[in-house]
């Protein structure tokens, strides 16, 4: 049941569209672009492909999503934005035991689970545009974020019971994890014209989350109740850092992502292909 629980638990984390990394990587940032103008109404979409495998953990997920970003300007110096995101992934990981079986049985999962889950994300920016250079610009930004995720694990199980240890099967097991989390967000991002249309984009955000938890198990038995339990998310802090390449209106330097955790003992490897295009 830990185990479980703790691989749910990483799950949870990888499928969050805006998990934080204190490391640096390459990404879209949270704003469109890291400069603007008085008039400018621009958009951003990154439409993405997702693989994470963690061998060691018995965790083989795929799935597509796609970011979506707005900014309006209010000010020569000020303008405030959106971001949306959607990410659906599916894929296999250890099936889970019941949380509850017909008194004289005991269960044993037959195999894998097969997993799905969706995850979305928004938030919204106030920026400040502090420098704005030909050769470089500078934006500041800050404001309130939302996640939320739903995943549905199916797990195929035997009862055997313990008199004759008899085998009945065709039983599964629907375990459901769904979680909220808010916060707030602030950080910085930055523009370096490196001509011909290129623009180098390094950013840096820090934010402050909580939120709750639930997860329901339905044993799948006839006549056997149903579990939930539901459990507050501590406050934390995340730093991210990470930087964009934009050539005109398409977005390179996020196009293939890799990221691997450092936990040698069950690591988990995360690989995503985008494109971002502003308009």
């Amino acid at each position: 049941m830990k185990r479980m629980v703790g691989i749910t638990a990483a799950l949870v984390t990888a499928c969050s569209v805006w998990a934080g990394e204190s490391s640096f990587h390459i990404a879209p940032p949270p704003i469109v672009e890291p400069t603007f103008k008085m008039g400018d109404e621009k958009y951003r979409m990154d439409p993405m492909l997702i693989s994470i495998e963690a061998p060691d953990l018995g965790i083989s997920l795929s799935g597509a999503g796609v970011n979506f970003s707005g900014r309006s300007v209010m000010s020569p110096e000020t303008a405030v934005d959106f971001q949306g995101a959607f990410v659906a992934l599916s894929g296999t990981m250890p099936g889970s035991y019941p949380m509850s079986t017909p008194t004289g049985f005991y269960a044993v999962p037959e195999g894998d689970a097969d997993v799905t889950g969706v995850s979305m994300a928004f938030s919204a920016n106030l920026e400040f545009l502090v420098l704005n250079e030909t050769a470089a610009s500078l934006i500041l930004f800050g404001g309130p974020s939302l996640s939320m995720m739903s995943m549905n694990m199916l797990t195929p199980y035997e009862l055997v019971r313990t008199s004759d240890f008899a085998v009945f099967t065709g039983y599964t097991d629907t375990l459901t994890v769904t979680s909220t989390v808010g916060g707030f967000q602030f950080g910085v991002q930055a523009g370096v014209n490196l001509g011909d249309g290129v623009t180098f984009a390094p950013y840096m955000v820090m934010g402050s989350y909580s939120g709750t938890a639930t997860l329901t198990d339905a044993p799948g038995w006839q006549g056997a109740p149903s579990y939930s339990y539901t459990a507050d998310i501590p406050a934390y802090s995340v730093m991210s850092m990470g930087m964009d390449i934009i050539i005109g209106d398409f977005s390179v330097g996020s196009m293939i992502q890799s990221m691997q955790s450092e936990d040698s003992d069950s690591p988990v490897q995360t690989v995503m292909i985008k494109a971002g295009f502003i308009y």
